[in-house]
């Protein structure tokens, strides 16, 4: 692994764990095994270096997305957000760190690497020439079961009270799916 990629790695595990202002550029380099100026190299300071993060993050999210089979149906493209969520739980805690603080990270990559995200799933779904007002209620309808999911993988572990088992059993998993269906069902009809 490159010096380059430990430190995204580092700064990933970090970053995720105690957020961007708890993770000193100390404890990355530590973990990366690396100088603090190689830091400085490659990624100028740490808010370049949580940049690059959040943009390796989303690449990694639209390459799963883009190879799922999902076109034309929102259950399937809802399956592949779930799988994703469910296989990265960093995606997810690295979003909620950005939105605490203001979102300036997840802000800065709307134009580059989130907004192509959002139109091509538009298009995929088949609402490319929908109206401003249907643009919108379709916008509402994604971010409502973003948020169902992301919540659900967010909080796994303070939800194992609730469900009283462990919320990321295969079978609590089924379940969960399940329900994200009949609430996507109901979504659309809204």
């Amino acid at each position: 692994m490159s010096t380059r990629d430990r430190l995204l790695a580092s700064a990933t595990t970090l970053f995720a764990e105690v957020g961007f202002d708890a993770a000193s550029t100390d404890a990355i380099v530590r973990a990366a095994k690396v100088t603090k100026r190689m830091l400085y190299h490659y990624f100028g300071d740490k808010d370049g270096l949580l940049r690059e993060v959040m943009v390796a993050q989303w690449q990694t999210f639209a390459l799963s997305f883009a190879e799922a089979e999902w076109q034309g149906s929102i259950e399937r493209a809802a399956d592949a957000f779930f799988d994703f969520a469910a296989g990265h739980p960093q995606f997810l805690r690295l979003l909620m760190w950005d939105s605490l603080s203001g979102s300036r990270s997840s802000q800065s990559l709307w134009k580059d690497v989130r907004q192509p995200l959002f139109e091509q799933t538009l298009v995929l779904l088949r609402v490319r020439h929908a109206n401003a007002k249907q643009r919108d209620a379709l916008a509402q309808r994604i971010v409502t079961f973003l948020g169902a999911v992301a919540f659900y993988f967010a909080f796994a572990p303070a939800l194992s009270d609730v469900f009283g088992a462990d919320p990321l059993s295969p079978a609590s998993l089924r379940k969960r799916r399940a329900h994200l269906h009949k609430l996507l069902a109901a979504l659309m009809t809204v």
